[in-house]
């Protein structure tokens, strides 16, 4: 059965702390990374540090979603990877003493493709049902795609209304686990970003040879 997990922390104002904050860690995590035929030279590395620090100003710290880094890096190669954009969305939750929660998700997403598409899905959690709907769009677009699914979910405690919320997801299949970063003004943008970016690395898996 497919697994995953999410971890979900809020961000002060100002740059969060992270490892990629020097030139010399993210040219050594890259060279980590398996970028198949496309060859990361150090004018790249040099881009992708500049980007890494702007994105650390907005909360973005990639320390524990690689998924998101790697599309970081190859959108700074220039390599043409999916474009998945939510343009609006909505989530409800139904609840009562003699009966299971039931959330709604409602989100309308632009592929870059064709029109912008409407989906709908229903599951336990918002995570779930925004999952759920998102899977539709993306098999829509790549016949045989392998999913992910998210299984657990964490919710964090603060003292305090956070301005901005980061979300990391962990999706993983029967073959791949890979894990997704997002940051928004609230939970549930927060949640979809980082979904949005775990299946435009499962796009640019699906499309290797």
């Amino acid at each position: 059965m497919s697994s995953g997990s999410l971890l979900m922390n809020d961000v002060p104002d100002g740059s969060v702390a992270t490892r990629f904050q020097t030139e010399d860690y993210i040219k050594a995590m890259i060279g980590t990374i398996d970028f198949g035929d496309v060859t990361i030279g150090p004018e790249i590395v040099t881009k992708v540090f500049h980007r890494c620090q702007e994105l650390a100003t907005q909360g973005v710290t990639f320390d524990e979603a690689q998924a998101s880094f790697i599309l970081l890096v190859l959108e700074e190669f220039g390599l043409e990877l999916a474009q998945f954009k939510c343009l609006s969305g909505q989530v409800t939750v139904s609840f009562g003493e003699d009966r299971e929660s039931i959330c709604d998700a409602t989100i309308k997403v632009d592929t870059g493709v064709d029109e912008p598409k409407h989906v709908a899905y229903e599951d336990a959690t918002p995570v779930r049902a925004l999952n759920g709907a998102l899977q539709k769009v993306v098999v829509s677009l790549a016949d045989g795609i392998t999913l992910g699914n998210v299984v657990k979910e964490r919710i964090p405690t603060s003292d305090g209304a956070p301005e901005v919320y980061r979300a990391t997801i962990t999706l993983e299949n029967c073959t791949d686990t890979w894990t997704s970063v997002g940051v928004g003004p609230n939970l549930i943008e927060a949640f979809i970003k980082a979904l949005l970016d775990g299946y435009r690395y499962a796009a640019y898996r699906h499309n290797l040879p």
